[in-house]
């Protein structure tokens, strides 16, 4: 598992993405970073190590915001 966590890093540094950016910087709406909070999940990090299916297994993660963090992710080339 820590092989996998290290080469994630190493992907999302070559992308020029910060691993340690904290989920409030990102442009997420405030019902998502809430969820996401109350979650403990607080760097774009931990998000990016989260499938799909990992994040609509959270309570009142929707589609809706499971697309809009897919989006951030993508965007920053992490997805």
């Amino acid at each position: 598992m820590a092989e996998l966590h290290a080469f994630c890093s190493q992907i999302m540094a070559a992308n020029g993405a910060s691993v340690d950016c904290h989920i409030n910087a990102l442009p997420l709406n405030t019902r998502t970073r809430n969820i996401l909070l109350a979650e403990g999940i607080e760097t774009l990090k931990q998000l990016s190590m989260m499938s799909e299916f990992d994040l609509l297994k959270i309570p009142n993660m929707g589609r809706t915001s499971t697309a809009e963090i897919r989006g951030i992710l993508v965007a920053r080339g992490m997805a």
